[in-house]
């Protein structure tokens, strides 16, 4: 039996589409590690 690989299924390709796609919009936050060790504690 033939395994392919899941990284080209349908699924994952759609995903990395809209992800371009918020990154080409500006649609991304953008965190330090402090930032998020701070919400970490919170």
């Amino acid at each position: 039996m033939e395994q392919t690989d899941i990284f080209y299924s349908i699924t994952n390709i759609k995903a990395l589409e809209e992800s371009i796609k918020q990154v080409k919009e500006g649609k991304v936050i953008i965190k330090t590690m402090e930032e998020l060790e701070k919400m970490e504690n919170e």
